[in-house]
């Protein structure tokens, strides 16, 4: 009938010097973005160069977790219309992360949003010898 209307936000995340803008729809709590609107998610994995391990089944769901200068992103792709993804900066209360329902954020992506978090307060991970 109608068309879900998203709105659009911008994030500047810096990557070696250089600005890049992540696109969401909102900012769930202080440090944590969200979107779910289709052309943002495919945007940001272009802007960002976001991968996907190729022994993934492209009929289940796909993630990737991603570190990128200061921040993390993840990203999930659940089929062809429905795709998610989260920018997670430093600054992120953890308090307030668990503090959200469970109706907005499941308990397994908050795990998920967590082990990302952990990925921001440390300068290089085992990922990023990959890259």
């Amino acid at each position: 009938m109608f068309a879900k209307k998203h709105f659009m936000m911008e994030e500047t995340v810096l990557i070696n010097g250089e600005a890049y803008l992540f696109l969401g729809t909102s900012e769930l709590i202080k440090g944590l973005i969200f979107t779910d609107d289709f052309e943002q998610v495919n945007k940001n994995i272009d802007v960002f160069d976001i991968r996907f391990d190729e022994t993934q089944s492209k009929k289940g769901t796909q993630s990737n977790v991603s570190k990128k200068g200061e921040y993390a992103i993840i990203t999930l792709i659940f089929d062809k219309k429905s795709q998610a993804q989260y920018l997670i900066s430093k600054t992120l209360d953890l308090k307030k992360l668990d503090k959200l329902s469970e109706q907005m954020i499941p308990k397994a992506f908050k795990e998920l949003i967590v082990q990302a978090y952990a990925m921001t307060q440390t300068k290089r991970t085992l990922g990023d010898f990959f890259k």
